[in-house]
């Protein structure tokens, strides 16, 4: 979030330019601007403790992978949402943020999709005491059908949620609503079970492939990229129905694919160049928190992998990373990557065991 106010000119043109670190030089360092806490002296971090591909070349991941939006925020908007499903209860529980720095008092649009596309819309009465605010409150399904709305990789039935805040126009006119904020979601339960995984209480054999969305023809990370799609039904249709993300995690845009398609995802968080420091577990447990947060309301989620090719860091700090996820995901496994641990001797000699 950035103030713009000193910066823009009424009337003139204006440029916002968002500039990535370059991480490539082995011995530079990344400035934070800021210490985390006084005398904490994490001001500065190494490249080798970012989540970044490097040196791994074959797994590239850094610099912005999401959506971006540029919101001109009004007396109050909406920051971001996040949903859960609950399938037994035939709910959604929703909460919302809030960033309201002058106690703008309004009220609160809520748009929700079911999967053949009927719109139903909801008002919701909020007040906003916090410059920050966050409103909890759960929403009922109507017309629930099971066979139609419940997401599975046969049928992959997608809701949508919508929010906007209500702006007061003039008196006697119908009133305008701020930037809107959208996600999509779905109704799915899983569980394991001795052994068995489970998609809505029943037991699924899972098939599937490794997948690495950089490494197909036309760089598939780029947005809006029709072969990412065309690629993704590919292996749907080759009669696989998850896919694991290997090194770098899945984007966003191809997970909205694979909710659409059916596909599950072990979704893997790119942390195999982390170093077992103090400072690499707690940006490691940053990232993984901020993806969990921003990703856990896609349906083809299917569990988190901690990492991969990191299994000396994984030994050492496993129970505090998935504590990093479970204040906010506890409802899909996670898995534990083992399959390589590197034994160092003084003569500096590894064996992938």
């Amino acid at each position: 979030v950035v103030e713009t106010q000193k910066a823009i000119k009424p009337g003139e043109e204006t440029i916002l330019c968002i500039r990535v670190a370059n991480m490539g030089a082995t011995n530079s360092r990344i400035d934070f601007g800021r210490e985390s806490k006084e005398g904490a002296n994490d001001r500065y971090a190494h490249p080798g403790e970012m989540p970044v591909g490097l040196p791994w070349s074959q797994y590239p991941y850094g610099g912005i992978c999401g959506h971006v939006d540029l919101i001109l925020g009004n007396a109050a908007f909406i920051s971001d949402i996040h949903v859960e499903p609950d399938m037994d209860q035939e709910r959604v529980s929703v909460e919302a943020f809030f960033n309201n720095p002058r106690g703008y008092q309004s009220r609160l649009r809520i748009l929700m999709k079911n999967p053949n596309g009927d719109v139903f819309e909801y008002f919701k009465d909020i007040k906003l005491e916090k410059e920050n605010a966050t409103q909890k409150f759960l929403l009922g399904i109507k017309d629930w059908k099971k066979d139609k709305c419940v997401w599975s990789p046969e049928h992959p039935n997608l809701f949508a949620i919508e929010m906007q805040l209500e702006i007061k126009g003039a008196k006697g006119k119908a009133p305008e609503y701020t930037f809107p904020v959208v996600k999509t979601f779905g109704f799915r339960k899983f569980d394991c079970l001795k052994g068995d995984y489970y998609i809505n209480d029943s037991i699924v054999k899972l098939m599937g492939v490794s997948y690495n969305q950089q490494w197909s023809e036309g760089g598939l990370w780029t947005d809006q990229n029709p072969a990412l799609e065309k690629d993704l039904n590919a292996v749907k249709t080759a009669g696989f129905n998850v896919i694991r993300s290997c090194g770098a995690p899945l984007s966003s845009t191809a997970l909205d694919i694979c909710d659409k398609i059916g596909l599950f995802v072990f979704q893997e968080f790119p942390i195999h160049t982390m170093r077992s420091t103090a400072q690499g577990l707690e940006i490691t447990k940053k990232l993984i928190n901020d993806m969990v947060r921003d990703q856990h309301n896609h349906p083809c989620i299917a569990a988190w992998i901690l990492g991969s090719e990191n299994g000396t860091f994984m030994l050492q700090n496993g129970n505090k990373l998935l504590n990093a996820i479970s204040p906010i995901d506890t409802c899909r496994p996670a898995i534990s990557n083992f399959n390589s641990i590197y034994l160092d001797n003084e003569a500096n000699f590894h064996k992938d065991t």
